[in-house]
């Protein structure tokens, strides 16, 4: 049976693909950014959605390729040269992007204290502004055939840049519906016009569209963390070597300032932000997704009444296997742990000595961290009001551990 990530990672591809003619760039596309690996198993059903996907688009809408119009006749050598600047500028542009998106989504109570109030602010602000220039609205399919065709000046491509990210932040912050994908389009498309009409000022006369189209897949790689997957949907919208070159520069630069700065993608500093640690490996989602609680009532251990003397404490160790005993109250209150070889050496009164302990609350990948210097016998979970629930130990951690590799390599190697 496919996995729910497979599912999902077809129904990505079958998107990409159907939106973009891109057969292949759905298939890398959904590996790259929703499965995070390459797996044998999730091959062939994505690439089955996102061919079929992109077959009956084909059939059923005949409009041949996307940006079959654009311009490919370019010489490498001054393109290639500004597309090395236009990649940190891509760069800075994303950052900023995705910066206030997560400031004004934190922030949102500022501008209006109710859900109602907020959605208004944004059609007032949308509406008027859309009134006069309705290129920021929408998709941005025809801003970018626009940017593309040349059609519009130097002074109105920085307008498109400030307010389509001004009123995309605004949109998605205020409880309008909608993605970060098409918008980092425009937004790559509107920088790379920008170095298109500076390129030409200085005597770069073949530029051609390579920019517009390195902005496009550079600005939005490093908004979705998807770098190959976009110069490989360049490469496939265009049927141009030339121009997918172009954008490897310029993808690579940006994607790897963006990351440093920000973070791989707009996704993952959202589930950063919600306390997923989706930076930290498969492994450790996996073992923070799993809860010491249900190791409780596995292992037997020694415990004790507070009031126990030493003699009958040793008398119950010589007649059990255990080297430890944990000493609580009447309320099942852990006061502390005693071990076997303290108690000989100690005088008539028991000590107990203060545990490291574990809350039932805790993870698998908490307790991990937590035992990584631990020596002895068992460690106590404890409840509320510090009551002694159970004992882990380290064989069950590494047990967990192991389980959890073992789920991983059945993931990404079948």
């Amino acid at each position: 049976l496919l996995s729910k990530d497979t599912f999902i990672g077809c129904g990505v591809a079958a998107a990409i693909s159907a939106g973009f003619s891109s057969p292949i760039g759905g298939i890398i596309f959904a590996h790259e950014a929703i499965l995070r690996h390459f797996s044998f198993k999730a091959i062939a059903p994505i690439a089955v959605s996102s061919v079929v996907s992109s077959t009956l688009t084909t059939y059923f809408f005949p409009s041949g390729i996307l940006f079959q119009n654009t311009d490919a006749r370019i010489e490498l050598l001054p393109a290639v040269s500004l597309s090395l600047l236009l990649g940190p500028i891509c760069a800075l542009g994303a950052v900023t992007f995705m910066r206030s998106l997560l400031a004004l989504q934190k922030n949102v109570q500022i501008v209006g204290t109710t859900e109602l109030s907020r959605i208004i602010i944004a059609v007032i602000i949308c509406g008027f502004l859309g009134g006069f220039f309705p290129e920021i609205l929408g998709l941005g399919g025809n801003t970018i055939v626009g940017i593309l065709d040349n059609s519009f000046s130097l002074g109105f491509l920085f307008t498109i840049l400030f307010l389509k990210l001004f009123v995309t932040v605004i949109c998605l912050s205020l409880g309008f519906f909608g993605g970060v994908f098409s918008p980092a389009l425009v937004l790559g498309a509107s920088v790379g016009g920008i170095f298109t009409i500076f390129g030409n000022f200085i005597g770069f006369e073949t530029l051609g569209d390579s920019l517009v189209l390195a902005g496009m897949a550079a600005l939005s790689a490093s908004v979705i963390g998807a770098p190959i997957a976009s110069i490989v949907i360049i490469f496939e919208l265009t049927h141009s070597y030339d121009l997918a070159f172009v954008a490897i520069i310029c993808v690579a630069a940006s994607c790897l300032i963006s990351s440093l700065t920000f973070g791989h993608s707009f996704f993952d500093k959202q589930l950063i932000n919600r306390n997923f640690k989706i930076n930290s490996g498969r492994s450790e989602i996996l073992l923070s997704e799993l809860f010491v609680s249900t190791l409780i009532g596995k292992n037997e251990y020694l415990k004790v009444d507070e009031s126990i003397t030493k003699d009958s404490l040793l008398s119950q160790f010589r007649d059990s296997d255990f080297t430890e005993a944990y000493v609580v109250n009447g309320n099942n209150q852990l006061i502390g742990k005693i071990k076997v070889n303290d108690l000989l050496k100690a005088g008539d009164q028991i000590k107990p000595a203060h545990p490291l302990i574990i809350r039932e609350t805790d993870t698998i990948s908490d307790a991990i961290k937590k035992a990584s210097n631990f020596v002895g016998e068992s460690i106590p979970i404890i409840g509320k009001d510090n009551t002694l629930l159970g004992v882990i130990t380290e064989a069950d951690l590494f047990s967990q551990y192991l389980e959890v590799q073992s789920k991983i390599s059945t993931i990404e190697k079948d």
